[in-house]
């Protein structure tokens, strides 16, 4: 049955072998899993710094402060 999701192929040194090997045994998982969790774990720390990098830029040029309370009003 063909899968719709896309594959790659990774060549591992042998440091990284062993450490994605051990990290599968401990969570008992495959090590696809494992390392797929881990992709998408370090594509979110990337977006994260994205968006800090938007905000400090925002900070810097227009610093328009408004209160917590007024930020919030109508969320909560």
């Amino acid at each position: 049955m063909p899968t719709t999701k896309k594959r790659l192929n990774l060549t591992l040194d042998e440091h990284e072998d062993k450490m994605l090997s051990a990290l599968s045994r401990r969570e008992r998982k495959p090590k696809s899993a494992v390392a797929l969790a881990m992709l998408r774990e370090m594509i979110e720390v990337e977006e994260d710094k994205i968006w800090v990098s938007l905000a400090e830029k925002r900070i810097k040029t227009n610093p328009k402060w408004i209160s917590h309370k007024v930020a919030w009003k109508g969320l909560l």
